[in-house]
């Protein structure tokens, strides 16, 4: 409904009047120039990137590790051997870097009591510019090249390119080859366990061998993991719909032209006063700025130039020039009044890029958590490669010496066993070889690293020895830290707000329509074309036209806002039904960690009894067989036994290695439960 006010025309002339209309209308024009250059201008990365905490970047030194992992724990032993690196990977144009923090796991072998509140130094720490040109050194036997930029998230064009980077990883980085570290603070590494050490070492003579230190894995999955950099596009192409959604509010430029040519009949003398057929010839340029604010102000200014000639007699004068400078607001009283309503979709977009940012963040802790994993099992099957190597010296030595005594007091029965022995356990050597270079190719596809592919028959050698120790855990304060620092919480909480905002929006979407119509106009006139002329009449002849109304609509029964209303607070209910679920089994995976390794360490302790038993009974039998009398059926008796017995030694071996590498696995299952491993600094 449009209820125009007034239409004042061939009114006298108020030149009071219409000097102030006049400065009305340039205030007009000033204020939507002003607008189009508010709104024109780029997102500040404090508005966009609101989802990211940014870092300085103008250090490079070490962060401090989170003081919510395992600081309030009986025991400060895990909390003095946690390592932090920051990786600062370039993000946006306008030159902050969010950097990624990576909570390292222990290492229970670098802990010293006597150092467990000292300050960190750079005495032993290397740092490693990922983006430098030059190769640098840090693996040993492997060389770490500088970043390839495409890595980095595309950036479009900018005028604040060219800025400078402070992209600096610091990582602890160990010179030669990894030395045998003695135990520490009931450090579990004892000489019965002698794999331990001897995994770190080279096992295949004929590969070079690449010393790998878990640290320097994450940083380097962290810099060039293909499904991490994949993943790290999310949160960009999410930061575009913000971009998009405050293209909502760009002024829009526009211009219109347009030629018509009108011959008509006419049906009476008065129409042309003479000639049978109408003939004008018009012309019309409209030039303006329209667009929206965010409190929902719709306006429209422009200026029209128009021609027209005529052969009605009564068109005089003839060959008219028109100008008109005119302005228009639509403001709604109801819907659509309150900013917030206007902004949903920039919040909306924003908290989906939250939500997004969430999700890079669980895509790299569990590729961080797949590479240690991979690590630890590689250590395993290098550990368990040697026991099988040192059980078929064992069964060799047997077979030696029956071979040497054949002559005296050996039988055949007992030599065929013996090689029977040597043969049988000989067969799992290839398999175990086998496995070792699957393991070490499924390394290699994790961290993506340029030089990993360099020597693809180069032998992976972990440096680190699983050891194990008895820790403490504050299972409550575990569970709050997680469920402050979990990403699924993370992304859940900005789905929330996101459906909020829409439920904002729904709820304005029932209001009625009413909107406040408002426009003002100046025009001029003259003959001879003189257009110029026409242009500056409007400002110095007459007075301005004004109009104003009320425009308002509502549906009758409006079901579709009221059924988006009920949709939206089904889809609110339905987040807060999952977050209730995620909840519930973050307690119950944190839960299950604390507990998972307190047994793996304990489990340890009772393995460790167990190998040294067994032990115990392999010297004794070995010694009983080796002097036992010259009765043949009782030398095969106790050599089936020794052979059986050895046998139970190797189990328990590798029972021990087992729980061994489960303890540092649960360990790292503990900080990704709690959503330590990986934080984003602020």
């Amino acid at each position: 409904m449009h209820c125009p006010v007034s239409q004042f025309r061939n009114l006298p002339k108020y030149k009071a009047w219409s000097s102030v209309c006049r400065v009305l209308v340039a205030a007009v024009c000033c204020l939507s120039c002003t607008l189009n250059f508010a709104i024109a201008q780029p997102c500040q990365p404090g508005e966009t990137k609101s989802f990211i905490h940014p870092a300085s970047a103008s250090t490079g030194r070490p962060i401090a590790a989170n003081p919510l992992d395992f600081s309030e724990r009986k025991r400060d032993l895990s909390s003095a051997a946690r390592r932090v690196v920051k990786v600062n990977v370039r993000t946006v144009s306008s030159g902050e870097q969010p950097a990624v923090q990576l909570v390292l796991p222990i290492d229970l072998t670098q802990v010293n009591t006597e150092r467990l509140n000292a300050p960190r130094t750079a005495e032993n720490e290397t740092q490693i510019d990922l983006h430098a040109s030059r190769p640098l050194t840090g693996l040993d036997g492997l060389a770490l090249p500088g970043v390839p930029r495409g890595i980095e998230p595309f950036v479009a064009p900018s005028e604040t390119d060219g800025h400078t980077w402070d992209e600096i990883a610091t990582v602890p980085v160990r010179e030669g080859p990894p030395q045998p570290a003695s135990p520490r603070v009931n450090s579990t590494v004892t000489s019965d366990a002698w794999w331990l050490h001897a995994a770190t070492e080279q096992i295949r003579n004929s590969s070079k061998p690449v010393h790998l230190d878990l640290d320097q894995l994450f940083v380097l999955t962290a810099a060039f993991s293909g499904r991490v950099q994949a993943v790290a596009q999310t949160p960009w192409v999410n930061r575009t719909l913000v971009q998009q959604a405050f293209g909502a509010f760009d002024p829009v430029f526009y211009t219109d032209a347009r030629f018509d040519s009108i011959s008509d009949p006419v049906e009476n003398s008065l129409t042309t006063g003479g000639p049978p057929r109408l003939e004008d010839d018009i012309v019309g340029i409209d030039a303006g700025l329209r667009g929206q604010t965010r409190f929902g102000t719709a306006y429209n200014v422009g200026q029209r130039f128009g021609h027209k000639n005529s052969n009605s007699t009564f068109f005089v004068p003839n060959n008219q020039g028109s100008s008109r400078l005119y302005a228009n607001v639509t403001q709604p009283l109801m819907r659509g009044r309150k900013i917030d309503v206007n902004r949903s979709l920039v919040l909306t977009a924003r908290f989906e890029t939250q939500a997004a940012l969430a999700t890079y963040r669980s895509a790299l802790q569990k590729q961080l958590f797949d590479v240690a994993d991979v690590y630890w099992s590689l250590y395993f099957e290098r550990a368990a490669l040697l026991q099988r190597l040192r059980h078929i010296d064992a069964a060799k030595a047997i077979l030696t010496q029956l071979e040497g005594r054949i002559a005296h007091d050996s039988t055949q029965n007992q030599i065929l066993r013996a090689k029977a022995a040597v043969a049988s356990r000989s067969a799992e050597i290839v398999d175990a070889d086998a496995q070792i270079r699957n393991l070490e190719s499924r390394m290699r596809a994790l961290v993506n690293a340029p030089a990993f592919v360099v020597d693809r028959d180069a032998e992976l050698i972990p440096n680190r020895i699983a050891s194990t120790t008895q820790l403490d855990f504050d299972l409550e304060q575990e569970v709050s830290t997680a469920l402050c620092t979990r990403p699924e919480i993370a992304e859940l909480t900005a789905k929330v707000r996101a459906a909020k905002a829409r439920i904002e929006l729904a709820k304005d979407m029932t209001k009625p329509q009413l909107d406040f119509v408002g426009e003002s106009y100046l025009a001029g006139l003259e003959g001879e074309s003189n257009l110029f002329g026409a242009w500056a009449d409007q400002f110095t002849e007459g007075r301005p036209g004004f109009a104003a109304g009320l425009l308002y609509q509502r549906p009758v029964n409006n079901e579709i806002s009221r059924a988006t209303v009920n949709q939206r607070w089904f889809e609110l209910n339905q987040l807060q039904h999952l977050i209730t679920e995620a909840r519930e089994n973050i307690r119950a995976e944190v839960e299950s960690a604390v507990r998972n390794t307190i047994a793996a360490g304990e489990a340890a302790e009772a393995r460790r009894k167990s190998l040294e038993f067994v032990t115990r009974e392999v010297a004794y039998l070995e010694d009983r067989w080796m002097n036992l009398g010259a009765d043949a059926r009782l030398g095969q008796i106790q050599l089936d036994e020794l052979l059986r017995a050895q046998n139970r030694l190797l189990l328990e071996q590798q029972n021990l290695l087992r729980t061994s590498v489960q303890f540092h696995r649960s360990l790292l299952e503990l900080q990704r439960a709690t959503g330590a491993l990986i934080t984003f600094v602020d």
